[in-house]
């Protein structure tokens, strides 16, 4: 009897500890979550990168960056480098009540063949994110001080740098990138 008592006794510990576990660890939630939010960034020297999640995770992704120095025969009015494609992604889970963090599972591009289209050069290339890429996206009312400091770095041409320095809730949906490659990205994003 004392044996029983000992074994039931241990399985009832063993429950109880995974229930603990089980608790603390984030579920994977819905991407319609964090769909319809159109994120971007934009900057000086006439770029801009824009991200769009759909509610099956899978996502798109297009950039533009004009460089008027780069010209030559056919193409005075400088090189248009272009990016569109898109990905999936994997793992959606709240992590807090101000942070949802996610994973780049794969991307493709649609490059193109480099043209000459009225004096300018596009030239095709892969998209900014890549896989293995984490992403973390924080909704309107997320205090500045729970979003990583590189993040204003990177959006500070749409936002300004108040936002970095002054301890006060976002009116806008942030979406910071952590790359393998230790570029972080950022984006602003509205619905």
């Amino acid at each position: 009897m004392k044996k029983i008592y000992i074994i039931i006794t241990a399985w009832i510990l063993v429950v109880a500890i995974a229930v603990v576990i089980f608790r603390r660890l984030p579920a994977t939630i819905p991407f319609d979550t964090v769909s319809g939010i159109e994120f971007w960034n934009a900057g000086t020297g006439n770029w801009q990168d824009n991200v769009n999640i759909m509610p099956d995770g899978t996502f798109t992704a297009q950039g533009h960056d004009l460089d008027m120095g780069i010209n030559g025969e056919g193409y005075r009015g400088g090189t248009m480098w272009m990016t569109e494609g898109g990905g999936t992604l994997i793992d959606l889970k709240k992590i807090d009540d101000y942070t949802y963090k996610t994973t780049v599972k794969s991307t493709y591009s649609n490059i193109h063949e480099t043209e000459c289209v009225e004096e300018r050069r596009f030239v095709y290339g892969d998209i900014f994110l890549k896989e293995g890429d984490v992403i973390y996206i924080y909704p309107p009312g997320t205090l500045t001080l729970e979003i990583p400091e590189d993040y204003f770095d990177c959006v500070s041409g749409k936002l300004g740098y108040k936002w970095k320095y002054e301890h006060e809730k976002t009116d806008f949906y942030a979406m910071y990138v952590a790359t393998d490659d230790n570029h972080p990205m950022g984006f602003v994003g509205y619905k």
